[in-house]
C-alpha cells in the first residue's frame, strides 16, 4: 500500500533522500533512512521519561527551553540534587516545520533532547533517614525536664568587687615592651570600664553593701624604694 506525506503528499517510498527531506520539512523524525520506518509527528510539546534500576535513573526529556550547563539541566528536569548525583549528561537540539493551526502556515521550531544519567545518593539517604529516626525516638524517650520554682533574690546582698593588677603608677612605653602603652591615665580608665561592667551585672540585686578588698597588686612596684 502506497504512503504518501500528510502535507505534500509525496510517495514514502520514493528514494530515502527524498522520504528524509519531505519529514524533515512537515515536522517528521525518521528512526533510520527506511520508509517503513517513519516514526510519529512531532507534537512540539516538552516531554519527560524516567527509567529506574536499582540505584540508577535515567531520564530522556525533550524540552522547549535551551540548555547549555549542568544548572540549566537540573531546573529544567527538575532533578533533586539531594537525592540523585548526575554522573553524565548529553543534550542534542534540531529544528523541524510544523503547521500553525491559526495560519495554516508551516513554521519551524527549535527543540532540545537531553538526557541525565544519575545515581541514587545511597549514604546521604541513609544518613537522613537515621538523624529522622533518632529524632522521632528522642521525643518518646526523652521526657520534658521538670519545672523548678524560681528562687527569689535574696535581699540585702554584700557586693565584693575585687579587680586584680591594675598596678597604678605603672609606665610602660609600647615600642620598648612589645604591648600597648601603659601609664596611670590608662590604668584609671581600664579599672572605671571594669568596675561599670561588674557592677551592670549585679543591677537585679538588692545590694546592702559593698566591699572593695585592697591588695592584688592595686599599686605598681618596681623596687624597694617604690
Amino acid at each position: 500500500m502506497q504512503k504518501n506525506c500528510e502535507w505534500c503528499k509525496s510517495d514514502f517510498e520514493a528514494a530515502c533522500s527524498k522520504v528524509k527531506t519531505c519529514c524533515r520539512k512537515h515536522g517528521y523524525l525518521l528512526r533510520d533512512q527506511g520508509a517503513a520506518n517513519i516514526a510519529k509527528p512531532i507534537s512540539g510539546e516538552p516531554s519527560s521519561r524516567l527509567s529506574e534500576s536499582g540505584d540508577e535513573r535515567t531520564q530522556d526529556a525533550v524540552l522547549s527551553t535551551e540548555v547549555k550547563t549542568l544548572d540549566e539541566l537540573v531546573a529544567a528536569c527538575d532533578i533533586d540534587t539531594e537525592i540523585w548525583d548526575i554522573e553524565r549528561w548529553t543534550c542534542g537540539k534540531w529544528d523541524f516545520a510544523i503547521k500553525d493551526a491559526s495560519t495554516q502556515e508551516m513554521v519551524v521550531r527549535q527543540m532540545f533532547k537531553v538526557r541525565a544519567t544519575m545515581r541514587r545518593k545511597v549514604a546521604v539517604m541513609k544518613a537522613r533517614d537515621e538523624i529522622e529516626r533518632l529524632a522521632a525516638n528522642s521525643s518518646k524517650q526523652f521526657a520534658a525536664p521538670p519545672k523548678y520554682k524560681t528562687r527569689r533574690k535574696p535581699k540585702g546582698c554584700l557586693y565584693e568587687e575585687s579587680i586584680y593588677d591594675p598596678h597604678f603608677g605603672k609606665l610602660a612605653w609600647g615600642e620598648e615592651t612589645g604591648h600597648p602603652p601603659y601609664d596611670l591615665d590608662i590604668a584609671i580608665k581600664l579599672y572605671r570600664e571594669a568596675s561599670e561592667t561588674l557592677l551592670s551585672r549585679v543591677a537585679g540585686y538588692d545590694v546592702a553593701r559593698i566591699m572593695v578588698p585592697c591588695g592584688n597588686d592595686m599599686f605598681h612596684i618596681d623596687d624597694r624604694d617604690g
